[in-house]
């Protein structure tokens, strides 16, 4: 996981990985290593607010806010959202 690329985690974004037991905090886990090793694949929506643009990754229950900061190499997680299933 060396790309010298890091994660910043936001406080919200932390607290819903921390609720996640067993299984699912493997695969939240995985699921952020892979945008870390390629953190410009395309991201599969994105959300707008007036202060920025965020990214939008979408691995299997989980739904991942993100935005780059390329300047000090850092892969920021603002939200961690569970998907419900339909």
């Amino acid at each position: 996981m060396s790309s010298g690329w890091q994660f910043v985690i936001h406080e919200q974004a932390w607290d819903a990985s921390e609720k996640l037991r067993g299984r699912e905090k493997l695969e939240l886990r995985t699921a952020l290593e892979a945008l870390l090793t390629d953190p410009f694949q395309t991201p599969d929506a994105e959300r707008r607010t007036p202060e920025r643009t965020y990214s939008v990754k979408y691995f299997g229950r989980f739904c991942v806010l993100y935005w780059l900061d390329s300047f000090v190499r850092e892969l920021r997680i603002v939200g961690i959202e569970r998907v419900k299933p339909k």
